[in-house]
């Protein structure tokens, strides 16, 4: 067996940023090979539920990814990503069952195995983590969304640019820790394989990088053949220059290689309709803050809070229930005051005459004695 049959065909790189307004990483990667070297495991993470929950969310789900599929390896490629990521939420719920200020704590993940074997790529999908094919100058979204916004534009109801500055674009649908879950349950795992062809990359990637660049400038990216660690941090960088609102996770493998420059960058150097001008830098440039993970390592927890979505159902329905109990109370003392009902009628009591007695014979005032105690029985003679 000669070299070219034994080195590896896919490379990768993952790196994982806080951004510019966050004030910890709670977003998390896993790049590993697995299965003795010739199947690949990637993987976007996403947390969510706020204190620390996210962080701890997204630890367990990349740790139990990695262990699940490496026990699995007398299973399908496809078996053993969708096993191991009904896992990974169970062991999220069971853990949160534990600690009552990690109730809310979950994640989203988009997860696959790459095979060198057969050419194949094994999807389990969870969530608004992305994955996207690159080949032949067009970028293809792989996984649906599952949040509200998404699913409106993955059905063409609303556009991309649209969908940027929706006010429910944080609201997802799935996620992994909500309930206990088997691979195969309805509306849960999404899963699919796809073949790969010669010179295909795939973007794993958490909303911190589409939240703030658009897929026509990351196309851009992929277009220009760079080797995946400098695709990573370019993307990661135009995030973080386009506002860096949240932390951003990108995962780029790429299977043989690459076409030419020339065709693989035809017809993408100019593209009309940009959200942003975003110049590309180099990965020096990035902020201090950078969270940055040499593969195949697997970071430290790290995910995202998505409680402010959660918080404003919250306010919104305190609110509510504020100002119908003060209804209430203003309506119970304030009624008295203004309740113009007619009081009842009373018959009136007919007066005496003035002279004090009805029409009957007068008695001589000095016919009583009132100091008398038989005064009630007794006349004077």
């Amino acid at each position: 067996m000669n070299d070219s049959e034994t080195k590896p065909k896919c490379v990768y790189a993952g790196a994982t940023d806080m951004g510019r307004r966050r004030k910890n990483n709670e977003d998390a990667f896993v790049a590993v090979p697995v299965w003795g070297g010739r199947h690949f495991l990637l993987a976007a993470i996403d947390g969510v539920g706020g204190y620390e929950g996210g962080e701890i969310a997204s630890s367990i789900a990349a740790e139990v990814l990695v262990e699940s599929v490496e026990r699995s390896s007398d299973r399908s490629p496809l078996e053993a990503i969708k096993s191991a990521m009904a896992e990974a939420g169970n062991a999220i719920y069971s853990r949160k069952s534990e600690a009552p200020l990690l109730a809310e704590m979950g994640c989203v993940a988009t997860a696959a195995i790459i095979s060198e074997e057969d050419m194949t790529i094994s999807i389990a999908h969870v969530g608004d983590s992305r994955l996207y094919s690159f080949y032949d100058g067009v970028l293809t979204k792989l996984s649906h969304d599952h949040s509200v916004v998404g699913m409106l534009e993955d059905s063409g109801s609303i556009s991309e640019e649209e969908a940027f500055s929706h006010p429910q674009r944080n609201i997802i649908t799935r996620a992994l820790g909500n309930e206990t879950h088997q691979p195969d349950d309805p509306d849960f795992i999404d899963g699919s394989i796809v073949p790969v062809r010669e010179g295909e990359q795939f973007l794993f990637c958490s909303d911190g990088l589409t939240d703030m660049v658009m897929t026509p400038d990351i196309r851009k990216v992929l277009a220009q053949g760079l080797d995946p660690d400098s695709e990573v941090m370019t993307l990661i960088n135009m995030a973080n220059e386009a506002g860096g609102k949240d932390n951003v996770t990108v995962v780029i493998a790429r299977v043989g290689e690459l076409p030419s420059a020339e065709a693989a960058s035809e017809g993408i150097s100019t593209i009309p309709g940009l959200r942003t001008e975003i110049p590309v830098s180099d990965s020096s440039e990035l902020s201090d803050k950078s969270d940055r993970i040499p593969t195949p390592n697997i970071p430290r927890a790290r995910s995202r809070e998505r409680a402010d979505s959660r918080m404003r159902i919250t306010v919104y329905v305190l609110s509510v229930f504020a100002a119908l109990l003060v209804g209430f109370f203003l309506g119970f003392f304030l009624r008295p005051m203004f309740d113009r009902t007619p009081a009842p009628e009373v018959p009136a009591t007919p007066l005496l005459p003035a002279s004090g007695l009805a029409e009957t014979d007068s008695i001589p005032a000095d016919s009583i004695n009132p100091f008398s105690p038989d005064s009630d029985t007794q006349t004077q003679n």
